[in-house]
C-alpha cells in the first residue's frame, strides 16, 4: 500500500514527512492525514520535513487548521529540512507555505501524547500474589 512508502519512522522516535520523496503534492493513493491518524507521536519524538526552495513548512495553531486559515502562522520553516520537535502533548498542525499547495493536500494534524510508563522492575524484587 502507498501509504506505508509515503512516510518512514525510526525506532529513535524520528518521523520522516514524505518518506524519500520529502515533503510534496501527494499522489492520489497517499495522504498525509491518512499516515498521521495511524501513527503514535509522544512527547520527545520529532518530525523530519525535507523539501525544495519553493517551499516551506508552517506551524498553525488547530483554529487555524480547523478554518483553513495559514495567514497566521505560529512558525514558519523554509531552510528545505526542518526537524520539528514535539516537545508537549496536545495538538500540532502543519501546512505547506506554498501557495500553490492546496491547504487540503498538503496538511496534516499530529496529536501528541505523553509517553507510555513502563513499569521498571528490580532484579530479585518478588511480586506477591
Amino acid at each position: 500500500m502507498a501509504h506505508l512508502k509515503f512516510f518512514s519512522s525510526s525506532a529513535t522516535g524520528g518521523f520522516h514527512v514524505g518518506g524519500p520523496r520529502g515533503w510534496h503534492v501527494p499522489d492520489a493513493n497517499t495522504s498525509y492525514a491518512w499516515w498521521a491518524m495511524n501513527n503514535r507521536f509522544h512527547v520527545s519524538d520529532s518530525l523530519y520535513f525535507k523539501y525544495g526552495g519553493d517551499d516551506s513548512v508552517l506551524v498553525i495553531d488547530r483554529e487555524a487548521f480547523n478554518g483553513c486559515n495559514a495567514t497566521e502562522p505560529v512558525a514558519r520553516f523554509a531552510d528545505g529540512a526542518t526537524t520539528m520537535p514535539l516537545e508537549h502533548p496536545g495538538f500540532f498542525c502543519f501546512i505547506s507555505g506554498s501557495p500553490e499547495h492546496s491547504l487540503v493536500e498538503k496538511s496534516f494534524l499530529v496529536s501528541v501524547r505523553n509517553p507510555p510508563i513502563v513499569p521498571v522492575f528490580k532484579p530479585g524484587l518478588r511480586i506477591r500474589d
